[in-house]
């Protein structure tokens, strides 16, 4: 008697560990699964986000980016006035009006800091921020653009560039949740 009980403790410990090696791992982070957030509107630091990315697709890797707060600027095409409010409408002056648009984080210089790295760019045959953009749709990165910030700072989905998704928090935290990599830039 006592071993046939010893056995069937023995099998529903095996099938309880079982379960739970399952549960692990479908909530393991995948390595191959990348996931960034775009913080910032500078375009070196966009150009290095859109590099990291692109590279992470052209190795069959699921890769995001997640566009917050001045990393929006990236994602537009053009400027909007028409329903905004006086604030909105200032803020549409200061900020870029897209990717071309977009300035340097260190020696700027009144744009002539951007004006010299793009023509290095183009020199070295190193693709654009919005060439960028492209080659990252065609390769399949989800492109997220934070509502909450959208909303904050007056930004319509017209205002972006074709094929952006729209999305909370909740799915950049769904994405990173579980990518093998994840940065903030």
């Amino acid at each position: 008697m006592k071993n046939d009980d010893d056995a069937s403790s023995l099998e529903e410990r095996v099938t309880r560990l079982e379960q739970e090696i399952q549960s692990l791992r479908a909530s393991a982070p995948r390595s191959d699964k990348a996931t960034l957030v775009v913080f910032s509107d500078d375009m070196d630091k966009a150009l290095a986000a859109l590099v990291i990315s692109t590279a992470a697709a052209s190795l069959d890797m699921d890769t995001s980016l997640f566009f917050t707060f001045w990393g929006l600027n990236i994602l537009r095409e053009r400027r909007v006035y028409e329903g905004k409010d006086i604030l909105h409408r200032l803020l549409e002056c200061f900020t870029p009006a897209g990717a071309k648009d977009l300035s340097l984080s260190q020696m700027n210089m009144l744009g002539a800091g951007a004006t010299m790295l793009k023509k290095m760019m183009e020199e070295k045959q190193v693709l654009s921020v919005e060439e960028f953009l492209t080659l990252a749709k065609e390769n399949d990165v989800k492109l997220y653009a934070c509502s909450m910030s959208m909303e904050m700072m007056g930004i319509e989905q017209r205002e972006l560039t074709e094929g952006i998704q729209v999305a909370g928090v909740a799915t950049y935290l769904q994405e990173a949740r579980h990518s093998g990599i994840t940065l903030f830039i």
